[in-house]
């Protein structure tokens, strides 16, 4: 609830993240690439920036795809049936988390070809 106090706000926020973990498998994968991301990072003997900023977009992948199933499940919830703009609005969501998502990707890419 708006201005309650920072630990109820805080178990709000943990309890869309159980809820989005048990409902998205996007997020598995998404978890399961960060890993590999990082240890290979950590196996390639990255510079510590490196890594910190490819956590830093693994969080914001995150951040992406969490709002992505908020978007989906309120549209879902609103507007069950069809409807082509929605559809839009879904899109448009999912690609938001997909862009980050290889931002990501090429982030990594370019930490383990020049982050030694």
């Amino acid at each position: 609830m708006k201005n309650s106090e920072i630990h109820t706000r805080m178990q709000f926020s943990l309890q869309g993240l159980r809820w989005a973990w048990r409902s998205e498998r996007s997020l598995h994968d998404h978890a399961l690439v960060s890993l590999a991301l990082l240890s290979g990072l950590v196996w390639a003997e990255a510079q510590p920036l490196w890594i910190a900023l490819v956590g830093l977009s693994i969080f914001a992948g995150w951040s992406l795809e969490i709002t992505n199933a908020a978007i989906e499940a309120l549209c879902d919830k609103l507007h069950p049936a069809h409807d082509p703009a929605i559809g839009k609005v879904k899109d448009m969501a999912s690609a938001a988390a997909f862009t980050a998502n290889m931002a990501m990707l090429l982030l990594t890419i370019c930490a383990l070809a020049v982050g030694r």
